[in-house]
């Protein structure tokens, strides 16, 4: 298996954000490259979606921090092949992925109200999938499974699903949330 361990990917060169950095560039190249991410205890700043593909665990300590920054209207992570299936039916065939497991940490945003649609959780910055408002975002997916994980004060839902089929999920717990934990199919 291809692993790594996020900290061989953090250089000396990452912008400082409160008592972190902003580890985003590192976590994208992470998730592109290698199908097993090891994050250790710490803080960690993100400003830009990760994107999550296929064949891919993330193991996170469970004190490892990974939090959306202030301001950020993006969602925190998504897996690849989300479809947008607002207006028109997904067709049956339509791209997916496989594979995918989040076990650990906690993952938060720092807001500390509700924001609403279109304000933060934002498939992307142009807001392009109206009704997404999440932290993070499973669409298409066979064999997800989330485990272990902390949500912490997500302004939209903790997680938003849909189009899922063989998943797990458990030991998850909310910590001053604003919105719905799990969205399923919402």
């Amino acid at each position: 298996m291809n692993k790594i361990d996020i900290l061989q990917l953090l250089g000396e060169k990452l912008k400082t954000y409160k008592n972190g950095k902003i580890c985003t560039t590192a976590f994208n190249y992470a998730l592109e490259n290698y199908s097993e991410i090891y994050i250790p205890k710490g803080v960690y700043y993100i400003d830009k979606p990760l994107v999550i593909r296929s064949d891919t665990t993330i193991v996170a300590d469970k004190e490892a921090e990974i939090i959306l920054v202030k301001g950020t209207k993006t969602l925190l992570l998504k897996n690849q092949s989300v479809i947008d299936g607002s207006d028109l039916k997904i067709a049956v065939d339509a791209p997916k992925d496989y594979n995918i497991t989040v076990c650990g940490g906690v993952w938060g945003e720092e807001n500390t109200e509700r924001l609403g649609y279109g304000a933060s959780g934002c498939f992307d910055e142009n807001d392009t999938f109206k009704g997404v408002s999440t932290c993070f975002l499973f669409s298409g997916v066979k064999n997800l499974t989330l485990k272990d994980i902390v949500f912490r004060q997500t302004a939209g839902f903790a997680c938003q699903i849909g189009r899922i089929s063989d998943f797990l999920i458990e030991n998850i717990r909310f910590e001053k949330c604003f919105a719905d934990g799990l969205h399923v199919n919402g």
